[in-house]
C-alpha cells in the first residue's frame, strides 16, 4: 500500500478532487444526489404498497445422487420502490435466475432447497453481458485503488490493486460463495476465483478470471466452461438457512448490493415438519436489507467519504490519528475508501417496505440480514413476543425437537440469521409493523435509534381471519 505522501498516492488524491467534484464533496452536495425518503411528502402512498416477493423455488434437474442446477446472473429492471408516479420503481439490478427461464431472475435470486446429505452441483454462469456480447458495466462505483480482481491489470496483475483512481468501467467479475456452507476449496468461491462473462467481445487485453480460478477448475471433477465454475455442495452438516452471493476480490460489497445473492434452504427431518411444533406452520423467508437510490430510482453508492462527511482535501495528505497515549499516527484510511455503507431505505426480499398477509395463526419466520453495515434490532410495534428456534446453524437444540426462547426483540449483525415463531391469532383484522430500533449508523454501547419513518420502519404485516366468524 502506498503511502500517503508518495507520488503515487498524491497523484491518486489529485484525481480523486477531480471526481468528487462530480459527486459532490459535502454531504449537504451528497443529498443532492439521492432520493431521500425522510424529506418525501408523500413518502405514506409508497410504503406498504408492495405485496411482499417470495422468490421461487428452484426445480432440480437429477443427476444419479445429485440435484443439479444451472444459475446465471444478468442484468434486469425491478421495482424496489412503490412510486405512483413512477419516476423511482424501474431500477437497473444484477440478479440470480436460472438459465434457461429468463422469468426467473430477480433482485433477490430464487431459492435453493438441499437434503441433508444429498449433493447439490451449480453451473455458475456470468452473463452480464447484452445480447450482441458486449460487456455491461457494473451499476455501482468500483474503487481500483483497493486489493480487487483487477481484470485491467492482465494475467501478471490480476487480483491486486490498480494503478487507476477513476471508477472501474469493464466486464464484472463475479464468483459465488455459499455463506455458512462447509466446502471443498474447488467449491467454495475464493474471492480469487472470480470469472468474466465467456462472451466478451470487447474485454481485450483484460485477465478473463482470478488467480485461482485455473487452479479450482483444475481440481473439480466437473468440465468448467469460460465464463462459468461448477461447485458440488456434500450438505454434511445440520439443516439450516443458507445463503449464496457474490464473493469477488475487493468488489463483494457493490456485488451484492447490486442483487447478487440468493437462499439456499438445507432440510432436514425437522425441516420437513415432522415435528410437532412446526407441522402445518407457514414458513417466510424475510431476507433484510437497505439500499440509497438516486432521484431517478437507480442504486446508489458513495464514491468517497467525502459524499458522507464533507472532508476537505489537502494535498499532500498526511491525516493524523491519535490513541489514548497521545501518540500520533499516520491513518491507514485512505479518504477515498468507504469502509461501510447505511441505505436509506429498508428492503425485505428486495422491496422497500412490503406488505404480507398473514391468517391469524402461528408462523415461521426466517430472517437474513444481507445489509453492508447496518445491524437491525428488531421487534414488533405492540411488543408482541416471539419464540426463537435458531440462528446462523440451524435449531438451538442441534438435531433435538425445536422448543425455542421467547423473547421480543433480537438483534442481526451483517450476515446473522435467526429462526423465530410468530403467533398471530389474536391481532385479526388488524395490521402490524415490523420495526427496528437499531442505529443508521455504527453499532456503539449508545446509538440514536433509526429515523422511525423511514429505516425504524422494515414491513407490515396484515392479519386475515383464517375462518368467518358465525356472530
Amino acid at each position: 500500500r502506498a503511502p500517503f505522501d508518495s507520488p503515487v498516492m498524491i497523484a491518486r488524491l489529485t484525481s480523486l478532487l477531480g471526481l468528487l467534484a462530480v459527486v459532490g464533496s459535502s454531504s449537504s452536495r451528497y443529498r443532492e444526489f439521492i432520493y431521500d425518503p425522510a424529506t418525501d411528502p408523500d413518502l405514506r402512498f409508497k410504503q406498504f404498497r408492495i405485496q411482499l416477493n417470495v422468490p421461487d423455488v428452484l426445480i432440480p434437474a437429477v443427476d444419479g445422487t445429485a440435484d443439479v442446477y444451472a444459475i446465471a446472473a444478468r442484468q434486469m429492471s425491478w421495482k424496489i420502490l412503490y412510486d405512483p408516479d413512477h419516476i423511482l420503481d424501474q431500477t437497473e439490478v444484477f440478479g440470480f435466475g436460472n438459465a434457461n427461464d429468463p422469468l426467473s431472475f430477480g433482485y433477490l435470486g430464487p431459492t435453493i432447497e438441499a437434503r441433508v446429505g444429498r449433493k447439490v452441483r451449480v453451473k455458475w454462469i456470468n452473463q452480464l453481458t447484452y445480447s450482441d456480447g458486449t460487456f455491461r458495466r457494473h451499476l455501482l462505483p468500483i474503487d481500483q485503488t483497493l486489493v480487487w480482481a483487477n481484470p485491467p491489470g492482465g494475467f501478471f496483475h490480476r487480483d491486486e490493486p490498480g494503478p487507476d483512481p477513476k471508477p472501474y468501467t469493464g466486464a464484472v467479475p463475479i464468483v459465488v460463495h455459499l455463506h455458512g456452507h462447509v466446502s471443498k476449496e474447488e467449491s467454495n468461491g475464493y474471492p480469487e476465483a472470480w470469472f468474466l462473462p465467456e462472451k466478451c467481445i470487447n474485454c481485450q487485453p483484460f485477465a478473463k478470471s482470478g488467480t485461482l480460478y485455473e487452479h479450482f477448475r483444475d481440481l473439480s471433477a466437473y468440465e468448467w466452461t469460460p465464463g462459468s465454475a461448477i461447485t458440488e455442495y456434500e450438505n454434511d452438516q445440520h439443516p439450516a438457512m443458507l445463503y449464496y452471493g457474490d464473493n469477488t476480490l475487493g468488489i463483494q460489497r457493490v456485488n451484492q448490493l447490486a442483487g447478487l445473492k440468493g437462499l439456499y434452504f438445507l432440510r432436514g427431518n425437522f425441516e420437513t415438519g415432522d415435528v410437532e411444533e412446526l407441522a402445518g406452520v407457514p414458513e417466510v423467508p424475510l431476507v433484510l436489507g437497505d439500499v440509497t437510490l438516486t432521484p431517478h430510482g437507480q442504486l446508489f453508492y458513495p464514491a468517497a467519504r467525502a459524499n458522507y462527511e464533507g472532508f476537505e482535501f489537502h494535498v499532500p495528505l498526511t491525516p493524523a490519528r491519535v490513541d489514548q497515549c497521545g501518540i500520533s499516527e499516520v491513518s491507514d484510511i485512505h479518504p477515498g475508501w468507504v469502509p461501510e455503507f447505511y441505505g436509506n431505505l429498508p428492503t425485505v426480499n428486495g422491496n422497500a417496505w412490503p406488505v404480507l398477509e398473514v391468517t391469524d395463526s402461528c408462523h415461521r419466520l426466517r430472517i437474513l440480514n444481507t445489509a453492508n453495515s447496518r445491524v437491525w434490532i428488531l421487534e414488533f410495534e405492540n411488543g408482541l413476543p416471539f419464540t426463537i428456534i435458531g440462528g446462523d446453524l440451524g435449531y438451538l437444540d442441534g438435531e433435538r425437537a425445536p422448543h425455542g426462547l421467547q423473547q421480543s426483540q433480537v438483534t442481526l449483525a451483517p450476515g446473522e440469521s435467526v429462526d423465530i415463531l410468530v403467533d398471530f391469532s389474536d391481532f385479526r383484522g388488524q395490521r402490524l409493523l415490523l420495526l427496528n430500533r437499531g442505529p443508521d449508523g455504527p453499532m456503539r454501547e449508545t446509538f440514536q435509534p433509526a429515523n422511525p419513518a423511514t429505516t425504524g420502519t422494515v414491513m407490515a404485516f396484515d392479519i386475515l381471519w383464517s375462518q368467518p366468524t358465525t356472530k
